[in-house]
């Protein structure tokens, strides 16, 4: 269990809010370094991508909104902002 909270605490509080956060500062400068321009002003939201399902997506109040690689995509297109928590797969279309 003691494993398991580093592990979401690590993921949470000293890894990905505190990069976010860092780079907030300093958003413009993050989107010129991508290749963006900045025609608008650019907003930073943390959003956790792995290659595999997250334990830190399935807490009780998560954070953070969470997904995976093969499905980055759908959730970078989708018009609103993440919810924080796991983003599943689109449905498939029949």
């Amino acid at each position: 269990m003691h494993a398991l909270q580093q592990h979401i605490k690590k993921f949470t509080t000293r890894y990905l809010l505190t990069k976010a956060a860092t780079i907030a500062q300093y958003a413009a400068h993050a989107a010129a370094a991508c290749g963006a321009t900045a025609e608008v002003p650019w907003r930073v939201l943390p959003l956790m991508v792995t290659r595999t399902v997250e334990p830190t997506a399935f807490l009780a109040d998560p954070r953070i909104p969470c997904t995976t690689a093969d499905h980055l995509a759908t959730v970078l297109t989708h018009p609103a902002d993440p919810e924080p928590g796991w983003i599943p797969a689109p449905a498939a279309t029949p």
